[in-house]
């Protein structure tokens, strides 16, 4: 599952896009975006850039609970996978946020 992790990426990439431009704004680092905007462009895109990760950990678990203790870091690893993911794309947001007036 985290081998699908480039796939989906590339895929919240283009989704996040895509929503933007539907949405009238091309650029990514505008600082005159309105969070809402960025709301309904990052939400979808965050949700298929986590899935992977999120169901790797699910299956950890479940192998953990079957009895095969290497679930365990499966799940560790999709946690922080999942984690970082998260942290890295809301980062530059708050940033730029947090700079502009």
């Amino acid at each position: 599952m985290l081998a699908l992790l480039p796939v989906t990426l590339t895929a919240a990439m283009f989704l996040w896009s895509g929503s933007l431009a539907a949405q009238g704004w091309y650029l990514h680092a505008d600082l005159d975006m309105p969070f809402g905007v960025a709301l309904r462009a990052g939400v979808p895109a965050l949700a298929v850039l986590v899935v992977p990760p999120a169901v790797a950990a699910w299956c950890g678990c479940r192998a953990e609970r079957l009895g095969d203790p290497a679930g365990r870091d499966l799940r560790v690893i999709a946690i922080v996978v999942t984690a970082v993911s998260i942290a890295l794309n809301l980062a530059p947001l708050l940033v730029v946020w947090g700079l502009h007036p």
